[in-house]
């Protein structure tokens, strides 16, 4: 019932975006020739996933499923929604399932009607690059899954095919392992709980099955050990791990300016913002690089505060549960934290300094949490009517908010307007825009972009382009006459020769 009830919630909710095209990142699927072309099918096991950027992603599997699509149903973009729908459909399935393993049936019911309507998901479903997120998930959820019964040679085999999946899918699949080990401790007490193991399986049974699944554990652990080995060297070998933070464009991840005590304290000042979006989404947004989040500390704003307290409590609830042997919640929390720590800009940066698509995984355990702690103050009857008023709003907030997605124009100025100052956000707008001929209105945009944001490159390039497509060259020349001193000169001039050479045509 869990998994039926939470699979049908994810369908109903998101069947709205069947209507979409594409979207954002979505373009890749237009301009990367390799989607196109089965003969170039090759280069996604040998190239990045974007060969142009400097994070050097490495998503094949993620890559194959899109060129496989378009083999077979060519530019149609109803068909990739569908894949995404279902997919995350199973998603919300497998975090149900693996509540009920933990915590229950109860738990199960709330955690997956939470995760399956939750709108901080809208990014990673209705945008199709978010399949990546999904491909992760579902088989990281699924190993777990089968990790907490006895351990055959055929689960053994499924665990391994899950953990191949996911890290081909999507970086945050390297997690699965730990989530593994995390569970090891655990995993007998847990199975006896709630799933795997029956509650009244004797000793004398449990005794006996135990030789079989100390065998396929150990040959799990040799396989998964053998299989992650080769997959680091050969990331190293092909793409490397490393790359230079300094080429980030700090449009994306502001966190490039950051310094000194900010950079310690900005982690904090994000967790704050993650944990806003996952208990009250009111605001969503694709982007929120440039100034929407920035790169100090803000001490009048909630965000330092609202995180560093985030942290607090999770220590102290660790310490709890540990205490009282809460198994399943020692796990999810720790599960949650490990998925996050990933994405949090903490340790080492990552592309970009905020996304919602980034929470997709890790808001699996938190959903687990939330709904443990929902059960935990609601007895009775008092449980569904809370998840039913929670999973209600959180369907409305996700429609509406997935139905945007249908127009991208209506959707990037809607998130212009709560985010005014993004630099990709006012691009996104002007390039719509442009595409429709409606080049007054792409100049009007830039030029509030360049009041705004006066130090962004992209200010620059997307005035220019506006007025090249207007013929304005004089206007071009006065936009390039005085430019920020922290945007590249180079890049300027480069904008420079362009506006000379349409000018000379």
């Amino acid at each position: 019932m869990p998994v039926l009830l939470a699979i049908v919630a994810a369908l109903g909710v998101y069947a709205i975006t069947l209507g979409g095209s594409y979207v954002y990142d979505d373009v890749i699927l237009h301009e990367d020739a390799r989607f196109m072309h089965p003969n170039l099918w090759e280069e996604f096991w040998t190239q990045a996933y974007m060969p142009d950027a400097v994070d050097r992603l490495y998503r094949p599997l993620t890559c194959l499923t899109f060129a496989i699509e378009y083999s077979l149903h060519g530019d149609r973009p109803w068909i990739y929604h569908l894949v995404n729908i279902l997919l995350n459909a199973a998603v919300a399935g497998a975090v149900a399932e693996l509540a009920r393993r933990l915590m229950g049936l109860r738990i199960a019911l709330a955690a997956g009607l939470l995760f399956a309507v939750h709108p901080v998901h809208v990014e990673a479903v209705a945008g199709l690059v978010g399949r990546a997120e999904l491909l992760c998930a579902l088989p990281t959820l699924l190993a777990l899954i089968f990790f907490l019964k006895p351990i055959s040679a055929g689960r053994a085999i499924a665990i391994w095919v899950c953990l191949v999946i996911a890290i081909l899918s999507k970086e945050q699949g390297i997690l699965l392992p730990g989530f593994l080990l995390a569970l090891v401790p655990f995993r007998r007490a847990l199975m006896r709980g709630t799933g795997g193991l029956p509650v009244s399986l004797s000793d004398e049974h449990e005794r006996a099955a135990r030789p079989s699944d100390a065998t396929a554990m150990r040959g799990l652990a040799a396989a998964i050990c053998l299989t992650m080995a080769a997959y680091l060297i050969f990331r190293e070998q092909l793409l490397g791990f490393e790359w230079n933070r300094q080429e980030l464009d700090w449009t994306a991840n502001p966190l490039i300016r950051s310094v000194g005590v900010d950079r310690w304290l900005m982690p904090f000042v994000l967790l704050g913002r993650y944990v806003s979006l996952l208990i009250a989404p009111l605001k969503l947004s694709l982007d929120y690089g440039s100034y929407v989040i920035g790169w100090t500390v803000n001490w009048r704003q909630p965000w330092f505060y609202l995180g560093a307290m985030t942290a607090f409590v999770w220590i102290v609830a660790i310490i709890w549960t540990i205490r009282w042997r809460n198994y399943a919640a020692v796990f999810c929390l720790a599960a949650l934290a490990l998925s996050y720590g990933m994405v949090s800009n903490s340790v080492i940066l990552i592309g970009t300094i905020f996304g919602e698509r980034l929470m997709y995984l890790p808001s699996a355990f938190f959903c687990i949490v939330a709904a443990a702690l929902l059960a935990s103050f609601c007895r009775g009857a008092m449980l569904p009517i809370v998840v039913v008023i929670i999973t209600a709003l959180f369907t409305v907030r996700t429609f509406t908010y997935a139905r945007l997605w249908n127009d991208p124009l209506r959707l990037y100025l809607a998130d212009l307007r709560d985010h005014p100052m993004s630099t990709h956000l006012h691009g996104l707008v002007v390039d719509q825009y442009l595409a429709r001929g409606e080049y007054r209105a792409a100049r009007e945009v830039a030029a509030d972009s360049l009041r705004k944001l006066p130090d962004a490159f992209e200010s620059y390039r997307m005035a220019v382009a506006a007025d090249l497509k207007l013929h304005d060259y004089a206007d071009a020349r006065r936009v390039l006459a005085h430019p920020d001193r922290r945007v590249p000169g180079k890049k300027i001039a480069d904008l420079q020769e362009a506006v000379d050479a349409a000018d000379k045509r």
